[in-house]
């Protein structure tokens, strides 16, 4: 795949998730590629930096947003920054995968959908049940219609 095809990622928070899940499977990830860094935790930042050295590290979310090479952002933060990390990325033009919960309440996810509209961006939420073989195999068993 070549280089013009990848998706150029941002990171919104250098927590355990996005370190030690997420910075893993952006690497191995042959359509994507880890340009952008944001935390305001110096550690955490300086932590994520050295296992990605090639992204850039910012200090302030709307420095990472205001990144035109940014393409997509993952959110990584503590749940009641959700929805306004999520309407920012969104305002800033950025296709976003939020960590779930995705938002504290309905209003709140109605407004992230909104904002996405709006923008004409993906919005999604990392919530790999539906993916897991063991969910999909009760899923199919349940479809089957064996169990009444």
């Amino acid at each position: 795949m070549g280089e013009d095809a990848r998706v150029r990622w941002g990171i919104i928070g250098c927590g355990q998730i996005a370190y030690d899940r997420v910075m893993p499977a952006l690497e191995m990830a042959e359509n994507c590629e880890l340009i952008a860094l944001f935390d305001p935790d110096r550690e955490r930042l300086e932590r994520a930096q050295a296992k990605a050295p090639g992204a850039a590290a910012y200090g302030r979310m709307d420095d990472l947003l205001a990144d035109g090479a940014v393409q997509a952002v993952y959110i990584a933060t503590p749940n009641h920054l959700h929805a306004e990390q999520t309407i920012a990325s969104a305002d800033a033009g950025k296709h976003v995968l939020v960590e779930k919960p995705m938002a504290l309440d309905a209003a709140e996810g109605r407004a992230m959908v909104a904002a996405a509209d709006r923008a004409g961006v993906k919005l999604m939420v990392a919530y790999m049940t539906l993916f897991n073989p063991a969910f999909q195999a009760a899923k199919r068993l349940g479809d089957s219609g064996l169990f009444g």
